[in-house]
């Protein structure tokens, strides 16, 4: 908490509605281990992506693990798309269900070259981020990278017009804070 995972996903976000692409966020909590649950929100994120309802198709087999043809529904509904899309998905730590990082793995592994995921998330999670890093598909953002540098810290006040804070104080700010944006701040 603190890090600036969040701000950054949301400045992302920012940027990639400006330029055009449809974006989607989801913020992910204890609950979305349940497939179903889970199952839903990934429907509304698909839905705001496209602009419309969309729906996987029959109804699931209540066997509480994560349905094997989601990640193919998925992955057919993003590949019709000619506009580019970026998914945020925020506090990913949160989602421990074998089920759900299995379908994360598999949907990450197959995603479409115009559409980007970007994960927001306290640990690394197990979703084969090794093999996606080789491949050159997915980059690792770590904490330390979110953290301001004492010159970044210095231009962070020298910004502020309405605050007078000496070479002094700032020093003793970002010893304290450790440059993490949310002390800064």
């Amino acid at each position: 908490a603190g890090h600036g995972k969040s701000t950054t996903l949301q400045q992302i976000k920012t940027a990639h509605e400006a330029r055009g692409w449809r974006t989607a966020w989801l913020t992910l909590d204890d609950a979305d281990n349940d497939p179903r649950r889970f199952e839903s929100h990934l429907v509304a994120v698909m839905s705001l992506l496209h602009g419309r309802a969309a729906s996987p198709g029959a109804s699931r087999s209540g066997t509480g693990d994560a349905p094997r043809d989601l990640a193919d529904w998925m992955l057919d509904t993003l590949s019709g798309r000619i506009t580019p899309a970026s998914i945020f998905i925020d506090e990913f730590q949160a989602l421990r269900n074998e089920a759900l990082l299995r379908f994360f793995r598999s949907v990450l592994a197959r995603l479409p070259a115009n559409v980007h995921v970007f994960i927001g998330s306290r640990t690394l999670p197990e979703i084969g981020l090794a093999t996606l890093m080789v491949n050159r598909v997915a980059s690792v953002v770590r904490a330390d990278d979110l953290r301001f540098t004492p010159d970044e810290v210095t231009q962070f006040f020298a910004d502020s017009a309405s605050l007078q804070v000496s070479a002094g104080e700032v020093d003793a700010i970002y010893r304290r804070t450790e440059g993490w944006p949310a002390g800064v701040q």
